[in-house]
């Protein structure tokens, strides 16, 4: 899963890179900013999350109870197709982890489009519409990236490498939540 590569390439960057510069509050304001995902309304914690699970109609299908978190599985996962690609591009500009990052990043796009076409398909398969047009959070930290000021480029790194981390973990909670509802009650 996309979390058990995220995470080494993440501490590999900030033990490399970040330790190189003082750590005084003016540098470490740049790397707590807001993740481009975060408008996206995502449940706090396996009560919110269970109550998205809740029929909201009596007589409604078991299978329309997933919707809303595979919705939002898949809206999370199409958020991340740009900052990927943005990543990779940008990493020839820190030869230290340049080969790493490209590696790490044709793994992760690859098991993000792969799990994008099977939430697609299950949804398919529970009847429900899936649409090519999914409303995904776009995001802004582009420029930052691009940044001549290398403090700068390393902050939008992090910034970014942090935030796809933390949202494959919700990810991650998400589809385990989906299975623990669909399997019998002493797997989870």
């Amino acid at each position: 899963m996309i979390t058990d590569v995220v995470p080494a390439a993440q501490v590999q960057t900030e033990n490399r890179e970040v330790k190189k510069y003082p750590q005084g509050t003016s540098l470490v304001a740049p790397a707590t900013k807001q993740c481009h995902t975060a408008d996206i309304p995502i449940p706090v914690g396996k009560e919110e999350a269970t109550l998205m699970l809740v029929s909201p109609q009596p007589g409604s299908s078991r299978a329309a109870e997933h919707k809303d978190i595979l919705n939002l599985v898949l809206r999370l996962l199409h958020s991340w197709n740009d900052p990927l690609k943005h990543l990779a591009q940008e990493a020839q500009r820190f030869p230290k982890f340049h080969q790493l990052l490209t590696q790490k990043e044709g793994i992760i796009s690859d098991e993000i489009h792969q799990l994008q076409e099977l939430i697609q398909q299950i949804i398919s398969h529970l009847n429900f519409e899936v649409t090519n047009k999914v409303d995904y959070a776009l995001w802004s930290e582009h420029q930052s990236l691009q940044s001549p000021d290398e403090q700068t480029s390393l902050f939008a790194f992090y910034n970014t490498l942090y935030c796809l981390v933390t949202d494959a973990e919700v990810i991650r909670f998400l589809l385990k939540l989906l299975k623990c509802r669909v399997t019998p009650e002493d797997i989870c």
